[in-house]
């Protein structure tokens, strides 16, 4: 699906009459690679950091500061985003993980992070960009989920749960937007080979670690045409 150095993009469209796509939570490693592959294919991007702002240069980008329940934030995001025309599609990467506690042992501030970050993270934003987005072009909406929250795991109640609610909301989604043209669908990948995971999982074997690359191959597939028909899903990415 490498198509760099091309005047047509993933839909097969002119790189100029593409619109942008939205990457919350794109100063990740993921978030950072799927703006460069997609903004290097012709699609202007605007992308969220909630901390450093990130010092890659990438063509038509634009970076926002944005923290969720940051209201503040929040209203000059919106302003923001009302000055684009037609959001080809929103990828949601805002997120964090914990766990290795059982819940009798977990924080409280530990839960409602969690929750924060997992799942109020794409709720509050979506008041703010579904309403912007393009539904004459089948606008995709992609979230990310976990394994933990679709088979619960011991030690990791939190977080599992927290990537739940976003999959049960996914769907709802989903449901609720059937027909518009808007698609939302939640990609559940095992662990994402990134510098982050290798840190801190420095003995697992990364063999069967999902690539990057594969994640965007996905949603390369999500945002064409031929997705037109696929929505509501949980797509699982695992060997």
């Amino acid at each position: 699906m490498k198509i760099f150095g091309s005047n047509t993009g993933v839909n097969g469209k002119k790189t100029t009459e593409m619109n942008p796509i939205f990457i919350s939570g794109a100063s990740g490693s993921l978030g950072l690679s799927v703006a460069e592959y997609f903004s290097l294919n012709g699609y202007r991007i605007i992308g969220t950091y909630s901390s450093e702002k990130p010092d890659r240069r990438l063509p038509e980008t634009t970076w926002l500061h944005w923290k969720s329940g940051d209201l503040q934030l929040t209203a000059l995001l919106t302003e923001a985003l009302m000055e684009e025309s037609g959001i080809q599609a929103w990828f949601h990467f805002s997120g964090s993980f914990w766990g290795g506690f059982l819940a009798e042992n977990t924080p409280a501030g530990k839960i409602r992070a969690q929750t924060e970050t997992n799942f109020l993270s794409a709720a509050e934003l979506c008041p703010v960009v579904l309403p912007l987005l393009n539904k004459e072009a089948h606008s995709a909406v992609v979230f990310i989920g976990a394994q933990a929250g679709l088979e619960p795991a011991p030690q990791y109640a939190a977080y599992g749960a927290s990537k739940a609610a976003l999959i049960h909301f996914s769907q709802s989604l989903a449901k609720e937007y059937s027909g518009t043209g808007i698609r939302v669908n939640t990609l559940v990948p095992t662990t994402i080979d990134t510098p982050a995971n290798r840190k801190q999982f420095p003995e697992a074997g990364f063999t069967n670690w999902i690539q990057i690359q594969e994640m965007i191959s996905v949603l390369g597939f999500l945002l064409s045409d031929g997705a037109s028909a696929v929505n509501g899903s949980v797509i699982r990415l695992e060997r």
